[in-house]
């Protein structure tokens, strides 16, 4: 038997619903309430604003971020090429971040909300900083500066393109996906590998 989740998560599960299916606009804490079963009372016992809520919702994709990219890294075997390395790791990304309720939403609002900066930033400090030491097995000799900031711009790529990847048609997101991972295969070697 799973166990029911509590009501704070509850509302969070509500946050992530309506920015999916209504977007930020329509998020307040009535709507809130109204999707997670609760008074709008319990709403304010739990958050203090439905920015509160958004910002809670995005503590929790942050962490369950770094969970898809630890369980990612831990698939991936010590003597993996670089295309095996990328595409266990992209393809893992894609099939997580997929099933996150009101992703595309929240990472836009992560964007332009002053409030979401901080959590848009850990979410990209911490996942460059799991790509770099990832890469340092590949590239052992490499300028730990240019690992890092090579893994930074290739955690921003895929993020943006993981994002616009959602609406569209089956078809053109596995060519988009596969063209993103040979990318990012020759970005890294061109980048680090010459360094």
């Amino acid at each position: 038997m799973s166990e029911r989740p509590s009501v704070r998560e509850r509302i969070l599960d509500a946050a992530a619903e309506l920015l999916e299916s209504k977007g930020l606009r329509h998020l307040n804490t009535n709507a809130l309430a109204a999707a997670a079963g609760v008074t709008p009372p319990t709403v304010y016992r739990h958050f203090d604003n439905k920015e509160a809520a958004v910002i809670a919702l995005a503590a929790r994709f942050v962490e369950a971020e770094q969970l898809w990219i630890e369980n990612a890294s831990t698939s991936i075997a010590a003597s993996a090429t670089i295309e095996e390395f990328f595409n266990t790791l992209i393809d893992a990304y894609w099939d997580a971040a997929k099933e996150q309720r009101g992703i595309v939403a929240l990472r836009g609002a992560m964007r332009v909300w002053p409030e979401l900066r901080d959590a848009e930033e850990t979410s990209l400090a911490n996942s460059t900083r799991l790509v770099a030491d990832l890469l340092q097995a590949h590239w052992d000799t490499a300028d730990p500066k240019v690992l890092l900031r090579t893994s930074r711009h290739i955690v921003e790529i895929v993020c943006s393109t993981v994002d616009r990847c959602y609406p569209l048609p089956p078809r053109e997101r596995r060519w988009r996906i596969e063209e993103l991972k040979t990318s990012v295969v020759s970005y890294a070697t061109c980048r680090i590998g010459a360094s």
